[in-house]
């Protein structure tokens, strides 16, 4: 399963990057990259042109009369010399000069095969040419071409094409004159610019005319708007990229290989990589990946083939990056730091990944007693103990992927084989897994229970909290293995419909709160309020405490509807003392919450920012049965008591609420549970019990409040044997904010009266 995931994520790597980078290609933005790997393959080789092209370049200032006279000079002397070819790359304009005018045009016209002259195409739009001074019709007759040049932003030439938009032959191409016609050339960025024949017709001639007999003559105007940008020798005129164009051509190279193939062959190169299951494979694959990109880098110089390699270079460099900071989460963040394995957060994010229709269940396994076992152990004998339980939990498969939750719990992912199965195989995986561990020459026991959820219509994070859920409801001695599925062979079962209603209740705060008043028994005063947390789900109906709430802590939500009833019960004492009622006001809390400083965090950023006085919040909590470290608990209470919070043990009497945590828990108040006072009146063994709980608070200095009053002789009986404090529907029934603050407004001085109970 593992292997499976990474290979997904690198595939789906590839196929990111693969994706931005031909989208990338539709654009510009890497001309920049592409210049500079060009400049670097101009360097790698070094060609001279051929020599059989002869650049002769002649001012092209504002005195266009002396531009004329010195071309019909040079094209006479180019003819007398033996020139094979002459062509003309200047500006025929006219000047205001007749003479000079048909001077030039006799030239060119005396032998039109030889000499092909250049004019601005009204079509090119070359705004520095006043078109109105050109007289096409006085140039019919003579060969004329297109001398313009496709440029990019950064006025580079790279390529020449056969045509011009104009439909004119293009300089570069009629100089060449090869049979074979190419559509575009791309300019082979190896030839040397400096190694092309010079003559500059501004200077004094002596032989140089000697220089072009039987070679090919250009003409060229030095106009600077007309300069283009040249890889390997920088600005030039726009003839010298045609000169390249065609010496490219004459050596039969200029092949230029599209933009997107490239990032398209090796996109799929990279894609065949990511799917390598073994790490040094895949970087062979990625070594010899990159190191062919390399290569081809020269060779394509070698060769004179035009070829961008910033996209495929971009698409590794996306490629990199995306698996960099995959890795640097799986190192980091994904990683629990002292095992080196996987954390519960990258599980989560495994379970995404999983496709559920592959039946994945759940099983966390959960290490009992671990504080103590590592108050006597290094760093380094911590780390021996849990990884010889997680090489336990993967004896079966050694590729089993184990994750460890940087606290108590373990988990991996396993196939559904069915119930009974399941349940088998994870008993007989605790047998293996519960033998001791020998850690520096000594034996420590591993005590564990499990959880599984083997349950698919959930998504795999409430999975993973149901199934940690499980762990915790699993009992060492009487039940170690418990599926979630065992919830519904009790009557505390789990409801699969209920799971997605309340996480979108949580989500929208639509869980709400009712205050259920608290009197002296002895002054009929009343002294306090218990927040009880209501939910109407959408149809309106009101859902119980006791279904929704061990829902909750089975997803792992304990903690956000801790919030909530905190949060509306600092809000509700805020209203109460503004009304002019200073009652303190107490929330329920499970024990299982006290295993960290979370809490702490939780209740005291909450009554920092309410500003409401810490010593008005009573916790009261249940579920202390499912203590397993009564030091962390005692710790996390006593920093919570320094706050001024003080603490009731609810439901006292029953199960949950025993004496071990009345002697090793701070509590200052004991609360009868009702199913004893509801009895007291008719059951004599309820008394008794009632009885010797109040008398064992008076001794232990603890105050005590009974709930579940329903008559005015319970109340009455129960101010007699001395409890303190009562709470019930005979008192009031749970009430909105509104309604008790009503309550206590009607009930002058803040007194009950059993009158009207």
């Amino acid at each position: 399963m593992s292997a499976n995931s990474f290979s997904g994520e690198r595939s789906r790597h590839a196929s990111i990057a693969i994706a931005v980078t031909l989208v990338v290609c539709l654009t510009l933005l890497l001309k920049p990259l592409d210049f500079t790997i060009s400049a670097f393959q101009s360097k790698l080789f070094d060609r001279d042109a051929s020599g059989e092209i002869v650049l002769l370049s002649v001012a092209a200032g504002a005195d266009a009369d002396k531009t004329a006279r010195t071309l019909n000079s040079a094209v006479r002397n180019l003819q007398e010399n033996g020139a094979r070819r002459i062509f003309v790359d200047a500006s025929l304009i006219e000047n205001g000069s007749p003479a000079t005018n048909n001077d030039l045009l006799r030239v060119l016209r005396s032998n039109p095969q030889d000499v092909q002259a250049f004019y601005p195409s009204p079509e090119s739009g070359d705004e520095e040419v006043d078109q109105t001074r050109i007289d096409v019709t006085r140039f019919r007759g003579l060969n004329t071409l297109n001398s313009r040049l496709n440029r990019d932003f950064l006025n580079f030439a790279w390529s020449v094409p056969a045509v011009a938009n104009d439909g004119r032959t293009t300089l570069g191409h009629a100089l060449a004159d090869t049979e074979k016609k190419r559509d575009q050339v791309a300019i082979d960025v190896t030839i040397d610019p400096d190694s092309i024949p010079r003559i500059d017709l501004t200077m004094p001639l002596t032989s140089q005319w000697d220089s072009v007999r039987g070679k090919t003559a250009v003409i060229a105007g030095k106009r600077t708007a007309d300069d283009v940008r040249l890889v390997k020798s920088g600005s030039e005129q726009a003839a010298v990229a045609h000169i390249l164009a065609a010496e490219t051509l004459l050596a039969k190279r200029g092949q230029s290989i599209p933009v997107g193939f490239l990032p398209l062959i090796f996109g799929l190169l990279l894609y065949g990589c990511a799917q390598f299951s073994s790490k040094r494979r895949r970087k062979v694959a990625y070594i010899l990946l990159i190191a062919s990109m390399g290569a081809l880098v020269p060779i394509t110089a070698l060769l004179g083939v035009q070829a961008f390699f910033s996209y495929p270079m971009v698409m590794l460099g996306i490629y990199a990056a995306l698996r960099s900071v995959s890795l640097y989460e799986q190192r980091h963040l994904l990683v629990d730091s002292i095992t080196g394995l996987p954390n519960f957060a990258a599980l989560r994010r495994d379970l995404r990944q999983t496709d559920e229709t592959r039946q994945i269940g759940v099983a966390v396994i959960k290490i009992l007693r671990l504080d103590g076992i590592f108050a006597t152990l290094t760093l380094r004998e911590k780390r021996h103990y849990l990884k010889m339980i997680a090489r336990r939990l993967a004896v079966v498969d050694p590729t089993q992927k184990v994750y460890f939750d940087d606290g108590k719990y373990f988990a991996f992912l396993t196939q559904d084989a069915g119930e009974t199965e399941n349940k088998s195989h994870l008993t007989g995986l605790r047998a293996i897994v519960s033998q001791p561990v020998e850690v520096a020459g000594r034996l420590i026991d591993v005590a564990i229970t499990i959880g599984g959820d083997f349950r698919f219509e959930d998504s795999g994070e409430d999975r993973l909290s149901s199934a940690i859920s499980a762990a915790d409801q699993a009992r060492e001695a009487f039940r170690p293995v418990f599926l979630v599925s065992d919830f519904e062979n009790s009557e505390d079962h789990w409801d699969h419909g209920l799971t997605s209603r309340l996480a979108e209740a949580l989500a929208q705060d639509r869980i709400k709160i009712k205050l259920q008043p608290q009197v002296d028994l002895r002054t009929s005063q009343f002294v306090g309020a218990e927040a009880l947390a209501r939910w109407k789900d959408e149809s309106g109906g009101e859902i119980p405490p006791a279904s929704f709430i061990p829902q909750c802590e089975r997803m792992g939500r304990l903690d956000e509807l801790t919030k909530r009833v905190l949060e509306r019960s600092l809000n509700s004492l805020q209203v109460l003392q503004n009304a002019g009622h200073d009652l303190p006001i107490s929330i329920n809390l499970s024990a299982i919450q006290l295993v960290d400083d979370r809490i702490v965090e939780i209740i005291e950023s909450r009554i920092a920012s309410s500003g409401i006085v810490p010593s008005k919040l009573k916790l009261e909590i249940t579920e202390t049965a499912r203590i397993e470290d009564f030091a962390a608990a005692r710790s996390v209470m006593e920093k919570l008591r320094a706050l001024g919070i003080s603490f009731s043990l609810d439901d006292f009497g029953v199960g949950s609420a025993n004496l071990e945590a009345v002697q090793r828990l701070p509590f200052h108040e004991l609360k009868i549970d009702r199913c004893f006072v509801s009895e007291l009146r008719e059951c004599k063994m309820s008394r008794a019990i009632v009885s010797g709980v109040l008398r064992l608070a008076e001794s232990a200095n603890i105050s005590t409040v009974a709930e579940g009053i329903g008559d005015i002789e319970t109340y009455d009986l129960l101010a007699d044997m001395g409890c303190e404090r009562g709470q019930g529907f005979f008192i009031a029934r749970p009430q909105v904010l509104s309604q008790l603050v009503s309550t206590l407004d009607l009930r002058k001085g803040g007194l009950f009266h059993k009158s009207v109970g």
